[in-house]
């Protein structure tokens, strides 16, 4: 197969053409912008794990019941059970960013509203119930999981 012949990728050919000065935007911002999505949708997996966990562990919860909050990654694992059905049609609302930043766009307003029904809802003592904070964080979960979806082919 010659070079001519040879399919190129999407982030290839959009390097070839900021090389040659074809786009308007360059090259280092489309790096910013990467490194933006990657560390807006790995927050939440670390706010969600490690400092719940930490803020729990301060308001004296028990370790079982901290250890029962590792169930909240597994919409990670999960997450390619419904990856197809992104590919399917843009997100409603979103729709005029097209398949994938429709997408992120509407996850990324969702997980604003997630993190801020955690801080309504999350145990204020000891003997408060933790089941509210575990659904909101499993929300998050989901959420940024989802996240890491869209962004793996912007």
């Amino acid at each position: 197969m010659t070079n001519a012949a040879r399919p190129i990728g999407r982030a290839a050919l959009y390097f070839a053409r900021v090389e040659r000065g074809h786009a308007t935007t360059n090259r280092s911002a489309l790096i910013v912008s990467i490194g933006v999505l990657g560390f807006a949708s790995g927050l939440p997996n670390v706010l969600v794990n490690d400092t719940l966990s930490a803020w729990l562990s301060d308001l004296g919860f028990k370790p079982s019941d901290i250890g029962l909050l590792s169930l909240l990654t597994l919409p990670y694992g999960l997450k390619l059970l419904w990856a197809p059905l992104l590919d399917h049609a843009p997100a409603p609302g979103f729709s005029a960013l097209g398949l994938r930043r429709s997408w992120i766009a509407l996850f990324c307003v969702l997980l604003v509203a997630a993190f801020a029904a955690l801080a309504w809802v999350g145990p204020s003592a000891a003997d408060s119930p933790v089941l509210p904070a575990a659904i909101a964080g499993l929300c998050i979960a989901a959420l940024s999981a989802s996240l890491e979806i869209g962004r793996a082919h912007v």
